[in-house]
């Protein structure tokens, strides 16, 4: 019990990630200077660039902060969000700002990797960087604008 204990007390004092400092991490690991960070709250983290934004869940517990299996780009066309605002909203139907969103692959072993502090990226980084620039930032290359989705959906 007490060999327990000052395991935990030990991780506790060691223990230096917030939402802030993990975004900011984050931020720095991926080097993607244009997109601004931000913290969303409820567990999530976002890097935000004109009309896309990566979205970063993740949990808190005990032993540090953990990564989810995936993470998701989202893209919103005003063009398209200016008409269906004003609905989701009237009928309080959950308005999300984004037209189109793509989930990453998915890496299942993420979600049991502890983050003690800004260092530890590093436990996470290569699957952070296959999803960012494998899966997300092609994704935002590709529908750059509605045009290129209505082509997609022909």
């Amino acid at each position: 019990m007490i060999l327990r204990t000052a395991m935990y007390l030990r991780i506790l004092l060691n223990f230096d990630m917030n939402n802030r400092t993990l975004i900011n991490t984050i931020s720095d690991f991926l080097e993607l200077p244009r997109f601004k960070k931000k913290c969303d709250g409820g567990g999530a983290v976002s890097l935000n660039y004109q009309n896309v934004r990566i979205g970063i869940g993740y949990t808190k517990g005990v032993t540090g902060l953990r990564l989810p299996h995936q993470i998701a780009g989202y893209i919103a066309f005003p063009e398209v969000e200016s008409i269906l605002e004003p609905f989701y909203k009237k009928y309080n139907l959950g308005y999300q700002p984004y037209t189109i969103y793509k989930s990453t692959r998915r890496f299942e072993h993420l979600s049991s990797i502890d983050l003690y502090s800004p260092a530890d990226i590093h436990k996470v980084g290569n699957e952070l960087k296959t999803m960012v620039f494998g899966d997300i930032l092609p994704f935002f290359d590709q529908y750059q604008n509605i045009s290129s989705v209505l082509m997609q959906m022909e």
